[in-house]
């Protein structure tokens, strides 16, 4: 896709913009519509198409930041509209709402941590030459994720072992052996 790191820090930074400002906008928007239908009209069926939009408009236009940008702030607004999932969740569970929120927030911060994570490891067994240059391929995912506090030499040799060896014992002497 051919995008540069600066580039996508750029684009993610747009995206989080609309998103902050999104993220405001959508409780009123929830009181007016409801809650259940912004979150999941606008937030799941928006965040459907935007994500798909992001991808196949970098496909579509190459490097062109624009053409990245707008389906990333799209995105970043579209994703705004899970802010009332926030309220929705204490009232499926009146008598434990403390334990709700508490669920809602583990799955939030755990998606984030663990999500890098996943996608690196499973990424080279699924990924199309095409994302090589994307975001998932080498930007956000490999550089925020565990394996790129492994040394250059490690991950050298880990690219040499075969995929099933590679993946059961990504980490040695880290974390020791994921199984």
């Amino acid at each position: 896709m051919g995008f540069t790191t600066s580039n996508w820090q750029i684009v993610w930074a747009a995206l989080n913009l609309a998103n902050v400002f999104a993220s405001l906008v959508m409780g009123y928007v929830g009181d007016k519509i409801g809650r259940i239908r912004t979150t999941a009209w606008i937030g799941g069926l928006g965040c459907a198409i935007t994500v798909f939009a992001m991808y196949y408009g970098s496909v579509l236009f190459g490097t062109n930041m624009l053409a990245a940008i707008v389906p990333a702030m799209l995105f970043g607004i579209t994703l705004g509209a899970y802010v009332p999932l926030s309220a929705i969740v204490p009232t499926l569970a009146p008598d434990q709402k403390g334990s709700a929120v508490a669920i809602l927030n583990l799955g939030a911060g755990l998606s984030n941590f663990a999500g890098p994570l996943v996608v690196t490891l499973f990424l080279g067994s699924v990924a199309s030459p095409a994302w090589s240059g994307s975001s998932w391929g080498s930007t956000s995912c490999r550089s925020c994720s565990p394996s790129s506090c492994v040394p250059a030499r490690s991950r050298r040799r880990l690219k040499a072992l075969p995929h099933s060896r590679a993946v059961t014992s990504r980490f040695p002497g880290r974390w020791g052996p994921l199984r």
